[in-house]
């Protein structure tokens, strides 16, 4: 194979072999033509010398020919082994960044959820009520969709939920604006 870190001693092989093959196709090509001739008087070196002149050249071409295309083949089988290695490193890479994401928010999340209903069971039974009931409704979401593909409207439903329970733990000091598109 001719790369850019081998080319200067696979072009010479190369053209030792074209040179070589050409020959060994002139000479095989005469020798068949002299035996489905029979007894045909024609000498082989005379007609070994017309057989060069005439198509030797060609022989070199196919053999560039042929090796061209076996080489854009094996370019576009690495190139495309490439983009297949590609998008499956990006995608172990986006997976492992959604686990360390996920581990490290829903703890955090659970506990100050958590700590926030402990906190309202006493004096807003009703508000802790409601937070048991959301933060029951997105831990029943997560353990249900394992995938990394929703719809639309379930993404929006447990970002609600997520909103509702830290709407209670901030109060009005969260403020939220929702721009969504109906279609």
């Amino acid at each position: 194979r001719i790369d850019r870190e081998n080319w200067e001693r696979a072009v010479p092989i190369h053209f030792g072999a074209s040179l070589t093959l050409g020959f060994l196709h002139l000479v095989l090509a005469t020798a068949v033509q002299a035996i489905l001739r029979g007894g045909e008087p024609y000498p082989f070196l005379p007609k070994l010398v017309d057989n060069f002149a005439a198509s030797y050249h060609w022989n070199l071409l196919i053999y560039w020919a042929i090796l061209a295309l076996f080489h854009a083949r094996d370019y576009a089988r690495d190139a495309q082994e490439h983009r297949v290695r590609a998008v499956r490193l990006e995608a172990g890479v986006t997976e492992a960044r959604l686990q360390a994401l996920t581990l490290q928010l829903r703890p955090h999340f659970l506990f100050n959820t958590l700590t926030s209903i402990s906190s309202l069971v006493r004096s807003q039974p009703e508000t802790a009520r409601m937070l048991i009931v959301k933060l029951s409704g997105l831990l029943r979401r997560l353990l249900r969709t394992q995938e990394h593909f929703v719809t639309l409207r379930e993404e929006l439903d447990a970002v609600d939920e997520y909103l509702d329970i830290e709407k209670v733990r901030f109060g009005a000091s969260l403020h939220i604006d929702k721009a969504i598109d109906p279609a």
